[in-house]
């Protein structure tokens, strides 16, 4: 497997923690922040049998998150920001993390990782350079996460731990 993945899953293991089943999480019983539904895929994806979140293996977290990371075109994306986009993938999903890098890029945010992205991911790496990108990469996440309370105000339950992830990220990068 690739070092850099596994580098950025240790990463995001500690951020995701262990075995949760809040109320008022959306995603209910995740474990390693993996929900129920997402391992349900993936046990019927491999053929295996359907079993409870809490019981996965390490290698099937590895597994299902490294089908993150290759959705979220993270072998494509300069370190350290390919990390900051690996945790958004785990956290909101590829389809938002991608989103959230075209947006600080100015480009069509369709969720599509494309030429026109990563033209645009080269320009602003050599105007700006990569911290600066970080940056705004995690300046975006911490927006969403206001929007995110702002639409549902039952989720500022978890408004502190999601912003000590993101400084936690900042501190990484």
């Amino acid at each position: 497997m690739n070092t850099r993945f596994t580098y950025c899953l240790k990463i995001v293991l500690k951020n995701e923690g262990g075995k949760v089943d809040h109320k008022s999480d959306r995603g209910g019983r995740t474990a390693y922040g993996i929900t129920q539904r997402t391992y349900d895929g993936f046990c019927r994806r491999i053929g295996r049998p359907l079993a409870d979140v809490w019981d996965i293996q390490d290698s099937e977290i590895e597994a299902i998150y490294s089908t993150y990371w290759k959705d979220a075109h993270c072998d494509y994306i300069p370190e350290p920001l390919d990390m900051q986009v690996f945790d958004a993938a785990v956290n909101h999903g590829p389809a938002r993390a991608k989103k959230m890098l075209q947006h600080i890029l100015g480009v069509n945010e369709d969720g599509v990782i494309g030429k026109q992205t990563m033209a645009a991911l080269r320009e602003e790496e050599v105007c700006l350079g990569v911290s600066h990108l970080v940056k705004l990469y995690l300046d975006e996440r911490a927006s969403f996460f206001d929007r995110i309370i702002e639409r549902d105000p039952s989720q500022a339950v978890f408004a502190k731990g999601w912003l000590r992830r993101v400084e936690h990220m900042r501190g990484l990068a």
